[in-house]
């Protein structure tokens, strides 16, 4: 696969409400590279549907890219193409960590109760 570049800046989003704005914060510079080290070899895969509600998994949004990470799959959009690949570097954890830090705990606990169990 091809070095997926974020960009200089992006938009990280909790996707867990509906019909309401989701939480989100920005990374820059260096924590967005380490991202996209992250994504080096990954391996194709599957993407699952995620729920209608509760977590639906996490987005980083980038201005020509669009990544979903959901129960250990991570989806790419491209210059209009869909791509799946397995998780492996653990980046869905990582950015549950973040959502964490940022203070979504509480939210990322309540979604798994709603029936999205990769938000515990």
């Amino acid at each position: 696969m091809d070095r997926i570049e974020l960009g200089d800046q992006v938009e990280v989003q909790l996707d867990v409400f509906s019909g309401r704005p989701n939480p989100c914060w920005t990374l820059s510079g260096e924590s967005v590279r380490t991202l996209e080290q992250m994504l080096g070899g990954l391996q194709p895969d599957r993407a699952p549907e995620p729920p209608g509600l509760g977590y639906r998994g996490i987005l980083v949004v980038g201005p020509e890219i669009e990544l979903r990470a959901f129960d250990s799959v991570l989806t790419l959009k491209r210059d209009g193409t869909e791509r799946s690949f397995r998780d492996t570097a653990g980046l869905e954890n990582r950015l549950l960590e973040q959502a964490r830090e940022h203070g979504f705990g509480e939210l990322l606990s309540a979604a798994a109760q709603r029936g999205g169990a990769a938000a515990t």
